[in-house]
């Protein structure tokens, strides 16, 4: 090899080196962002008020966010764990229990989301009413990985739901009574 071959073949290999630096300054930038990303996404889930979880296929936690925190629980002693655990630290029926497994697998296979209202007991005895979207997560090939579900208190608007029902009721019975006292005076006032 000459001096012009290897000053052209010198020039080649700091050519390559300069695009394998900028290569892994792009990689390192990507990897930064996708970091931050990640952050960002669960600093988000960690502060909505929404119970959100990531069940897999065979029902084990493997995220639970702080959320559950204010009913009592505490989000690192689930995670790994089966959600049937909630059967003792909650006091979730079995029955319950049982209805999420085959909704959970259900949503694994028809990959579409499924809505369910269930109610729970938190450790000091009060009851709290959820209603439960489980929605699917899809994996890089297109397969359904986990289950996110996310879990909305709706306490007070079932407990004003049920006012107004009881209210409701009241009215009808109300009404009912006065139509009866309202034949009763129409039936003495002919007889006059």
């Amino acid at each position: 090899m000459d001096i012009a071959e290897g000053i052209t073949e010198l020039k080649t290999l700091n050519q390559k080196i300069v695009e394998l630096e900028n290569l892994l300054d792009h990689h390192l930038l990507l990897e930064n962002q996708f970091r931050q990303n990640a952050e960002s996404l669960k600093l988000l889930a960690d502060s909505l008020p929404d119970i959100i979880c990531r069940v897999d296929y065979e029902g084990i936690f493997k995220y639970v966010s702080p959320a559950i925190g204010d009913y009592g629980f505490n989000s690192l002693e689930l995670i790994g764990k089966h959600f049937n655990i909630l059967q003792e630290v909650a006091g979730v029926p079995p029955a319950t229990c049982l209805l999420w497994g085959n909704i959970i697998k259900k949503v694994f296979s028809t990959r579409k989301m499924e809505i369910i209202e269930h109610n729970s007991k938190t450790p000091n005895g009060n009851m709290v009413y959820f209603e439960t979207r489980m929605v699917p997560e899809f994996g890089k090939d297109g397969s359904v990985v986990s289950v996110l579900t996310i879990d909305r208190d709706i306490t007070d608007s079932r407990t004003k739901k049920n006012q107004l029902i009881m209210q409701i009721e009241e009215l009808r019975t109300e009404n009912k009574s006065l139509r009866e006292s309202l034949e009763n005076f129409t039936f003495l006032t002919k007889r006059q």
